[in-house]
């Protein structure tokens, strides 16, 4: 009885957790909607916060989310940022890639990347306080979402 009751506890925040991923929608959105599209340009426009962010260390937790291209597709994915040029980004694959890779060199949550900077298109840090900043494309992503 123990086991199924852990069994269904576990189901259930699953669930709960693949449920509230904000971003994971993105691709069946209209990546043209105004909304979407403003968004992107305010994260563009003020990425050179997150960096100095980055630089002095400000926040604890620093992600990116970029279109990351394969061929012919591409994909968007979230990075747990670990370094910054002035071109390039590096980080930790943080979300899950549904179709990238082939069958000898798959991308997974986990791989490290680096990418162009200008592959960018929002970004997000949070404080030692939880307090966060940006996320301008999940955000608008989310109200779309809800609210059509």
């Amino acid at each position: 009885m123990k086991k199924l009751i852990l069994v269904a506890m576990m189901t259930a925040l699953m669930v709960v957790f693949v449920g509230c991923n904000r971003r994971a929608a993105w691709n069946k959105t209209n990546q043209d909607d105004p909304r979407l599209v403003s968004a992107r340009a305010k994260a563009k426009e003020t990425f050179p916060e997150f960096v100095k962010a980055f630089k002095n260390r400000q926040a604890v937790i620093y992600s990116v989310t970029v279109k990351y291209p394969e061929g012919d597709t591409s994909e968007n994915l979230e990075l747990d940022v670990l370094g910054l040029t002035d071109t390039e980004i590096k980080g930790k694959v943080a979300s899950y890639p549904k179709n990238l890779g082939n069958g000898t060199e798959k991308l997974l949550k986990g791989s490290i990347i680096t990418v162009p900077i200008d592959s960018m298109i929002d970004w997000y840090y949070e404080d030692s306080n939880g307090e966060g900043t940006g996320g301008y494309v999940a955000d608008a992503e989310a109200k779309i979402q809800r609210n059509g």
